[in-house]
């Protein structure tokens, strides 16, 4: 499931204020392309609105593919027990 909108992760995301390797190539280009756009709009509030609204658009289009990124970046679905290994 993805997470909504309004979840932090996105803006610090789509700001460049997160790092993370993505296993999946296509969100890492994607997550690229929308930094690059959010700088070179100096961060306005309405780049990164838009930001957000197309990088969740991807990564809810792909959802089945990007599922071990969207864990890493969001954290386990709930109701899931950790494994104490």
């Amino acid at each position: 499931m993805i997470p909504p909108k309004s979840h932090p992760a996105w803006r610090a995301l789509v700001k460049g204020e997160r790092a993370h390797s993505f296993k999946a190539l296509s969100a890492a280009l994607c997550v690229s392309r929308i930094v690059r756009f959010v700088q070179k709009e100096g961060g306005s509030p309405a780049s990164v609105e838009l930001a957000v609204e197309d990088l969740h658009a991807f990564f809810t289009k792909l959802e089945g593919t990007l599922g071990e990124d969207l864990k890493a970046l969001f954290g386990k679905e709930p109701g899931h027990a950790r494994d104490g290994r």
